[in-house]
């Protein structure tokens, strides 16, 4: 009875109930999240094309292995001119000259150029805005520059945020993409009014593939942040330039084998260039910060942590499990929760208790028969 104690039930992973039975990721493409973003199946494949759409984190869990042989992008979008970058899967969308990035530790926004109160109408170039954060921090834009043989006073670069939004550690209790990177101010020139600044890249998105049996990564999975975009300059003032999103999160587990052959990549997306009007420059974005790569290996081996970009932070054989088989929970979605160790000890005392009772049933019983033949 005591093998009941190391039956798959107890596994360190949750690989789900099933109810979705054999996935092919491309069978169900394209997968939008905002519709369905847990998939509870028996084993995972994919046989074409995987495109995925939506704003929830998309969660795969498999009670047997999961083959990724075709590529899945979530990255977030670029800003394009005066249009935020667009998130999907988790991720955070970019801000405007106006507007913060979105997301914990989001870049913020480049001051415009100009004193408004002097009414001078001086040419002097946005700043630019700063990079989203996640695994790591964005950096901060930089200011806009002033046109010497008319002062003025440029707009100065967004600093960058002060804390990550992730850590390989915090995974296991939040899960979320990376954050948006801030748009770059406007620059003044009064006497043809404001070029806008460039608007801030998405943050990446975030995938969770949980198994119970091997996940082999052969096709290229990609969470990178989108780039900002460089300020509008059409008179002598540029706008500054949008910041970078940072990096999406990526989180694999595994009962058995992990095996890379293709690239992971949650890199920061790049903050738009200053635009140079000859005269005065639009600060420059600052640059995403990364996300975050972990992956848990239970029983077997790790093979390709080297493709993953940044590298992966790894659990593998000997890692306390107590400590990775804590509580998972999202406000994105639910059914994330991972087997805990309270479960596990609440069915080891039940045990116990049948185990002492049974005992103390059948000792009563064989003194009352005893008794009888007295």
């Amino acid at each position: 009875m005591l093998l009941i104690a190391s039956s798959d039930s107890w596994s360190a992973v949750d690989s789900g109930d099933g109810s979705d039975g054999a996935c092919d990721l491309a069978t169900l493409s394209p997968i939008n999240t905002s519709v369905k973003s847990l998939y509870n199946c028996t084993n995972v494949t994919s046989s074409g094309a995987i495109t995925v759409t939506g704003t929830n984190t998309l969660i795969i869990k498999s009670q047997g292995d999961i083959t990724i042989s075709n590529s899945i992008n979530l990255s977030g979008g670029n800003g394009v001119n005066q249009t935020a970058g667009t998130a999907i899967s988790g991720g955070y969308n970019g801000g405007i000259n106006t507007a913060n990035g979105n997301g914990p530790s989001a870049g913020t926004f480049g001051l415009a150029g100009g004193d408004a109160s002097d009414g001078s109408g001086e040419e002097a170039a946005g700043g630019g805005g700063s990079g989203g954060s996640n695994g790591t921090l964005g950096s901060a834009g930089s200011a806009g520059t002033e046109d010497a043989t008319t002062p003025d006073i440029p707009g100065t670069g967004a600093s960058a945020p002060t804390n990550t939004a992730h850590s390989a550690s915090t995974l296991t209790t939040s899960l979320r993409g990376g954050a948006g990177g801030g748009g770059g101010g406007n620059g003044d020139f009064a006497a043809s009014g404001n070029d806008p600044g460039g608007a801030g890249g998405a943050g990446g998105g975030a995938l969770i593939l949980f198994a119970a049996g091997n996940i082999d990564i052969n096709a290229t999975i990609t969470a990178n942040g989108g780039n900002g975009a460089q300020g509008n300059y059409t008179a002598d003032a540029p706008g500054g330039s949008g910041g970078g999103g940072a990096g999406g999160t990526i989180f694999i587990r595994s009962d058995l084998n992990v095996n890379i052959t293709a690239a992971i990549s949650a890199s920061g997306g790049t903050g738009g260039t200053g635009n140079n009007s000859g005269t005065s420059i639009g600060g420059a974005g600052g640059n995403g910060g990364d996300g975050v790569i972990r992956i848990d290996d239970i029983d077997g081996t790790i093979v390709g942590v080297g493709l993953t970009t940044p590298t992966a932070t790894t659990f593998s054989t000997g890692v306390s499990t107590t400590t990775s088989q804590t509580s998972f929970s999202s406000d994105i979605s639910p059914g994330c929760a991972l087997n805990s160790n309270e479960s596990k000890e609440s069915f080891l005392m039940l045990f116990l208790i049948l185990v002492i009772f049974q005992f103390g049933f059948l000792k009563i019983k064989k003194f009352q028969e005893i008794e009888a033949t007295r």
